[in-house]
């Protein structure tokens, strides 16, 4: 026992303090309900270097540091400006026309236009425009948009079905993943193409975008009873509107949020922080590193703390797992297993697979996260302060967002933690809303 002691003892006897100062300092934070940054860090200059071979009692200093107290001011005191969104008549007609184009049907024509598939017979010739009878064949579609050369597109818009023209189709598209494709081959066996192709006109498909009639309506709307254009021209501005409302409500978080940060007098420890980061990463940040960088960490640190307090000073802004799997049903319950009547197990089980298999992917599951905890922000900004509405055109509205974009990219320390701001809107009509969930 004795040699057992001796090896072994001082070795347990550490770990064993060890264990007993860690859970009395976690239970003194936890009763004490101390709010903290980072955890305690040992004190080695206060502190003796304790002689664990011939003492019993030890005496350990440590340094903590408290979350600073500060103050949001989340009420009608507070003015926050909401960019309400615009639809002119040029961009009604814009959206107007992407409808149209989605509804489309293919007809066949003679001649070529820039917007037309081209069907064409492809194959590798010899040095003497001879067909190579042993070498690269396909019949592939072709968009004479992609065409950037700008001779060939030139002549290529010149053909009629039967037509032959002979070109290097890595030279006139420019792109080995799209001449991979046209030729159906791979991507490294069209890098160095140096070879010409004869191109037979075969078939000539035009996009004829959908007329403006009742069968447009239908296609597009076909829960609502419109009757002429002008019903369906509002219809499609109060979706516009509704998809505009949303990008507004994006620069509205963004924009609220970096005031609420800006005007907010959030004192932290630095350079307990310092010493904290330096702790927690074992040295494998330098400490001239830690100050390099200490002004983002800093940023990101006052960022989460004004989350965490809007979150304990409005409990429904927390977002749990149950939350995510709620909203994963809400998208999916649309759908049903083939022969499974609404109210059926066999639905429940299909809709539990499915959030089960979501629910796998965490960062599918921390988007989806991020995106309720955002509206639920979004709403209570809308309900706590004095919103003051601004019209803007869609063309004003883009201006601002890329000044506020640029503004982040000289300061990235500006930024808010939410979703990144988006630059364009899409109008979908009720048919296309079930597959975009």
């Amino acid at each position: 026992m004795g040699l057992i002691k001796k090896k072994y003892g001082t070795a347990l006897k550490v770990e064993e303090v060890n264990k007993i100062v860690t859970k009395e300092l976690n239970d003194y934070i936890i009763n004490e309900k101390l709010d903290l940054l980072g955890y305690p860090i040992n004190n080695v200059e206060k502190g003796i270097m304790p002689d664990f071979e011939n003492q019993d009692d030890f005496e350990f200093y440590f340094d903590l540091a408290f979350s600073p107290e500060f103050d949001l001011d989340i009420s009608e005191n507070r003015e926050a400006e909401y960019l309400k969104i615009e639809i002119s008549d040029e961009i009604l007609d814009k959206f107007i026309d992407d409808l149209r184009n989605r509804h489309a049907k293919m007809e066949d024509a003679v001649d070529i236009m820039e917007d037309d598939m081209v069907e064409m017979k492809i194959e590798e010739l010899n040095e003497d425009n001879t067909v190579n009878s042993e070498g690269i064949s396909n019949t592939a579609s072709i968009l004479p948009n992609y065409i950037k050369d700008d001779d060939v597109k030139e002549e290529l818009l010149k053909l009629k079905i039967g037509d032959v023209i002979i070109f290097n189709p890595l030279k006139a598209t420019g792109n080995a993943t799209e001449t991979a494709t046209m030729l159906g081959i791979k991507k490294e066996e069209a890098e160095n193409l140096e070879k010409d192709f004869q191109f037979t006109v075969e078939k000539i498909s035009r996009k004829i975008p959908a007329d403006i009639n009742d069968e447009l309506y239908k296609l597009i709307f076909p829960n609502d009873e419109i009757k002429d254009e002008v019903q369906f021209r509002e219809k499609v501005r109060e979706e516009g509107n509704k998809a505009y409302a949303q990008e507004s409500d994006k620069y509205f978080l963004h924009d609220t949020m970096k005031q609420i940060f800006d005007q907010s007098e959030i004192n932290l420890p630095d350079e307990f922080m310092k010493r904290w980061l330096y702790v927690s990463n074992e040295g494998k940040i330098s400490k001239e590193e830690i100050d390099n960088e200490y002004a983002n960490y800093q940023h990101s640190m006052k960022v989460q703390l004004i989350e965490n307090k809007l979150i304990k000073e409005n409990e429904n802004l927390n977002v749990t797992d149950q939350d995510v799997k709620d909203q994963i049903k809400q998208y999916m319950g649309i759908y049903s297993p083939p022969g499974a009547d609404e109210e059926s197990d066999e639905k429940d089980k299909y809709m539990e697979g499915i959030v089960d298999n979501y629910m796998k992917n965490k960062e599918e599951v921390q988007k989806l996260h991020q995106q309720i905890y955002d509206q639920r922000l979004i709403s209570l900004f809308k309900s706590k302060l004095k919103i003051v509405e601004k019209e803007v055109s869609y063309e004003e509205f883009l201006d601002i967002l890329k000044e506020s974009q640029k503004q982040n990219q000289q300061n990235p320390e500006h930024e808010t933690g939410q979703e990144p701001l988006i630059e364009d809107a899409e109008i979908v009509g009720e048919d296309e809303k079930t597959n975009e969930q």
